[in-house]
């Protein structure tokens, strides 16, 4: 095995490092590794489509391997028999024994075609094939099989198998009419006689041996039928009665569900279809039986007819337009059957037809085709990152005309100096500005009837492997509201996106556009440019919906993000013109049970309204610990010191020094006496409408709600247990008949992990922290989710503080700091390096809120 390599998160490595194996000769390394592989995906938690995806990588490894072996079969016998014994394993695995069959009968005609074995050796090896599926329940390929085996053999032996399989025969011709059963036959003996013997032997010497064989032995009905076959011709296609004998043939043995055997005499109906110039029949012949299949669940009989309709299509010029579209239509219709090999087979189909053209519009054809094959893996198998700039591309092309995007996109792909591409950038891309610009002129203000909204709240449901869905209410002023509910086909599951995010640079450090990191060679992107590209993979008619809003700027939109798996937040997300931060107030819930707004709270009356709050400071906690020994000052030192902590601390104070009118209460915990009973002796009063704390935080990837603090002596206090005091103060505050304060918890933390590394950007860490616990007894956690505390992050956490205090909701308050910071940035040019490097500071996501953002302090 490769070392230090995890088979899952590198099975393109690892699949890559067993095709070298295998041209190399070195199977038995590459069966080892195979097998640890095929074990991992045993074990994951992966799709079901990305588990078949893997499955079908190795196969194809496998038989390729195969493919060189027998051109030198003599030599290589001993390797052609462990890797078709190796093959075979995989496909019993997976239950694939169309795949099986195709393989076993291309082993038995390469030792036919050599002479390396004699016919009753040749009878066996079928035999043995037959016997798997026929306990299957693959009826149709066994006959095929055992007809086969009996021309070798040149007698009947009877066996179970054989006899009931025969007598599964029997039973579809006494089905239907005398006169359409020996059309049955010959099509299904036609089919295995073209599969094996490609002309090497007439057809009628074919049959009339397995007649011979089986004259006096099998079912009557099967005897009568090949009689027919040897005495009299059977044609699919003669003029007159014989055609429409055919399709009634096919009509009445889809009417008892038989399509596999129906789809015997529909591949032969349609080549003759096809050989007399009636192409065009064929399609349409086809196309309606694949229909009936699906929707009567015989799904491998539509794909195999989808195979055959894919025949029809390819002799093309330029890019392969119709044939590109088949697939994608066989894809989008098995992708969501339990069994997924037939959406795994048809999406390999589709992507194996992905090739650059070099003529424009089949290069346009091609972008097309490219974010439509994204679409359907998306959420489903894994996609690679060509595939995620394609999709970039395209969006960025076709839909929302960003040069900056489509730039780096063709960078990345390695296409920005191809003609058709430059052609794009010329023709293309400017219609697509137009035509936004023109759809944003003609649209209004939000509104009905020209009442203006009050309120616009926001629910978005990314849930993990399935689409997203939105829902929206716009609240009137005359009463009047209105509600949608957006669904969508498009998962938000992007790796690659995550990838991106957790390598922005902090805090505006200059860097080149796109560039690479050394270590990785990960693309590294400003924030605006991230936000731009996370924005073009949500689903178009969300963005479209957004963008209907035409939000005023004295709107507070709310928005819910209900999110399964944490990866960056949506406030960075970036429409060209500003980002998400800047123009809704956010908020992150968990485990909602349903898509829909709850019932708009009513306010609290001027009298039960706090005017003046309390608040709790706990600043710079480990201060001496965890230490380290220091040889140069021959003492222990603080092994993460965090500056920022007591930074902090002091500007809460003077913040709240300056805010006297409205503040009953501050209290600062001093981080040398920070001790764990000083601490939980504050939070038990249960009086504090505000509770901060900056400190380093010590991650628990494994248990999230056990994530810890150390105090000034060395004693941790996690944050469940601070949950805890919040809900002991709750109880207590009650039976007392004194008022309880849910708090404001804000985290103003640097976190650490498990390895003892500082965290860069810890939205994922905060996300899972707050899913861990119970928030029954606080508002919500304002975090901080960038490294660095600064002058920017005091001028945002005061103005966030002054808006709170002044009785606004803290999505609101959020808001209104995003959009303050923003209307900042507008004053630095781009020009200067240090105006450069401030207006990215400004516009970065620096804070998140996970709660409901409609709340205020209580």
């Amino acid at each position: 095995m490769i070392h230090g390599t995890n088979v899952i998160d590198d099975f393109d490595e690892i699949s890559s490092h067993i095709d070298k194996l295998l041209n190399q000769e070195q199977q038995y390394w590459a069966i080892q590794l195979c097998n640890t592989t095929i074990k991992e995906i045993q074990t994951s938690n992966l799709s079901n489509s990305e588990i078949m995806r893997r499955y079908t990588i190795l196969i194809d490894l496998w038989e390729h391997h195969l493919r060189v072996l027998v051109k030198n079969f003599y030599a290589n016998w001993p390797l052609i028999y462990n890797a078709y014994n190796f093959l075979f394993e995989i496909l019993f695995l997976i239950q694939d024994f169309s795949r099986l069959i195709y393989n076993g009968l291309r082993l038995a005609k390469v030792l036919v075609k050599i002479g390396f074995s004699n016919d009753f050796s040749i009878a066996n090896f079928l035999d043995s094939l037959a016997i798997f599926t026929a306990r299957a329940d693959y009826f149709k390929e066994t006959i095929e099989l055992l007809l086969l085996s009996l021309f070798f053999k040149k007698n009947y032996q009877r066996n179970d198998y054989f006899e009931r399989t025969l007598a599964k025969l029997s039973e579809i011709l006494r089905k239907i009419a005398h006169d359409q059963r020996p059309i049955l036959l010959k099509s299904v003996s036609l089919n295995i006689y073209q599969q094996f013997f490609e002309g090497s032997i007439k057809y009628i010497e074919f049959i009339e041996t397995i007649y011979l064989v089986s004259l006096n032995k099998i079912d009557k009905s099967v005897q009568e039928a090949f009689h027919i076959l040897i005495k009299e011709k059977v044609h699919l296609m003669d003029p007159g009665q014989n055609l429409d004998l055919t399709q009634q043939t096919i009509v009445n043995l889809q009417m008892i569900k038989e399509n596999s055997w129906a789809y015997s005499i529909v591949q032969n109906y349609c080549e003759e279809l096809k050989n007399n110039n009636e192409l065009s029949k064929a399609k349409k012949f086809l196309r309606e039986f694949i229909k009936t299949c699906y929707r009567q669940g015989s799904y491998q009989t539509a794909f195999l007819a989808y195979e055959h309709l894919a025949t029809f299509f390819t002799n093309f010029k330029g890019f392969p337009t119709y044939l590109v579209s088949i697939w994608a239509e066989a894809a989008k219709k098995f992708r969501n059957l339990k069994d997924k090999k037939y959406f795994v087979r048809a999406i390999k189909e589709y992507r194996d037809l992905l090739i650059v053209p070099d003529d424009y519009y089949s290069f346009k054809d091609y972008c097309y085709a490219r974010n439509e094959y994204y679409l359907i893996c998306r959420g489903h198998i894994f996609t690679s990152k060509e595939d995620f700039w394609w999709a970039a591309l395209h969006r960025g092309f076709f839909e929302e005309g960003y040069l900056e995007i489509v730039t780096l996109s063709a960078k990345q792909l390695g296409i920005q100096d191809h003609p058709c591409f430059i052609q794009l950038i010329e023709e293309q891309l400017p219609f697509t500005i137009n035509r936004i610009k023109e759809r944003r002129i003609s649209r209004k203000e939000a509104d009905i009837g020209g009442m203006m909204p009050s309120e616009i709240l926001l629910k978005l449901r990314i849930p993990s492997r399935k689409p997203i869905k939105l829902f929206s209410e716009i609240y009137y002023k005359s009463g009047f509201s209105k509600m949608d509910n957006i669904e969508t086909k498009e998962y938000w599951d992007e790796p690659y996106l995550n990838e991106l995010y957790l390598n922005l640079p902090v805090y505006g450090t200059t860097i080149d556009n796109a560039t690479h990191s050394e270590k990785n060679e990960t693309v590294i992107l400003e924030q605006q440019q991230f936000g731009m590209l996370a924005y073009l993979f949500l689903p178009q008619n969300i963005r479209d919906f957004i963008e209907e809003l035409n939000l005023r700027s004295d709107h507070t939109p709310e928005v819910y993000v209900i999110m399964d798996e944490p990866n960056f937040p949506l406030e960075m997300l970036n429409d060209q013109r500003s980002s998400f931060g800047s123009k809704f107030a956010f908020g992150y819930r968990f485990r909602e049970p349903k898509l829909a707004m709850e019932k708009i709270k009513v306010g609290k009356s001027q009298d039960e309204i706090n005017l003046k709050f309390t608040m709790l400071s706990i600043g710079d906690l480990n201060q001496k610990f965890p230490h380290v020994w220091n040889e140069e000052e021959q003492q222990y030192c603080p092994l993460f010191k965090f500056q920022n902590g007591e930074i902090q601390r002091k500007f809460i104070e003077e913040k709240i020094n300056n805010l006297q009118n409205l503040v009953d209460r501050f209290s600062s915990i001093d981080p040398s006496y920070s001790s764990k009973d000083s601490i939980e002796k504050e939070i038990t009063s249960g009086i504090y409408n505000i509770i901060h704390i900056s400190a380093n935080m010590f991650y628990l990837d494994q248990n999230p709600s056990q994530s810890y603090f150390l105090t000034s002596n060395n004693e941790v206090l996690s944050i469940q247990e601070i949950i805890d005091m919040l809900s002991y103060a709750k109880q207590r505050n009650e039976l007392q008949g004194l008022p309880y304060f849910r708090p404001l918890l804000i985290l103003d933390v640097r976190i650490i992990d498990e390895s003892n590394k500082s965290i860069p950007r810890f939205f994922t860490q905060i996300y899972n922290i707050t899913k861990s616990i119970s928030s029954r007894h606080f508002i919500g956690i304002f975090a901080r989710i960038s490294n660095e505390f600064n002058d920017m992050l005091k001028l945002y956490l005061g103005e966030f503080i002054n808006h709170i205090f002044l009785n606004e909701s803290i999505g609101s308050a959020h808001l209104k700091v995003n959009k303050q910071l923003f209307n900042i940035s507008q004053s630095f040019s781009d020009e200067n390096e240090e105006d450069s490097r401030l207006k990215m500071i400004l516009r970065e996501s620096h804070y998140v809120f996970i709660g409901d953002p409609s709340l205020k302090l209580e």
